[in-house]
């Protein structure tokens, strides 16, 4: 009867000392997963961090090129007419724009569409502002009712969207 129990208790040992080596391995591999997952995440930072802020920088040089005052300076020539200005201003801004479509990948959607919709309604602010002063005239009439309208805000619409994007990037980085 005692080698019965004794093999009982042996038996008996064996299966403890069995669960308690499966319960460490199974935290040792647990533990070794996480800090797997954990340096795959600090190597994926390290990666994004700088792509994620040059979206913001590059968002915020697409905002600044495309600010009525840029448009208006670095497409008005002597001898356009308000067809033309228009035009080139349209054309170049949506260039720019579908130049930069990815950087959404990097931003809120909050924060990209805001810069989407300032690029709608600038285009639609010159078509109207175009349509009313007539095709044909001297692209100086556009040009000074842009100036006009744009100084007439206490603050733009740009610079609303710049404000949303500063404020987006400090919440995150600094």
């Amino acid at each position: 009867m005692n080698e019965w129990v004794l093999l009982a208790v042996y038996v008996i040992s064996l299966g403890g000392i069995g669960i308690l080596i499966y319960v460490l391995f199974q935290n040792f591999f647990n533990d070794q997963e996480k800090r797997y997952q954990r340096s795959i995440q600090i190597k994926n930072y390290e990666v994004i961090t700088p792509l994620r802020i040059q979206a913001y920088e590059r968002m915020i040089l697409f905002l600044e090129r495309n600010s009525i005052d840029q448009l208006v300076m670095r497409y008005h020539q002597p001898g356009l007419t308000v067809r033309q200005l228009q035009q080139y201003m349209v054309k170049g801004m949506n260039a720019e724009f579908e130049h930069n479509l990815t950087q959404q990948l990097y931003l809120s959607s909050t924060v990209w569409k805001a810069i989407k919709t300032y690029k709608d309604e600038t285009i639609a602010l010159i078509n109207n502002l175009a349509e009313k002063t007539g095709p044909e005239k001297p692209a100086l009439e556009l040009a000074g009712k842009l100036l006009e309208l744009n100084l007439d805000q206490k603050k733009s619409m740009h610079e609303i969207v710049v404000d949303a994007l500063k404020e987006e990037l400090r919440q995150l980085y600094f």
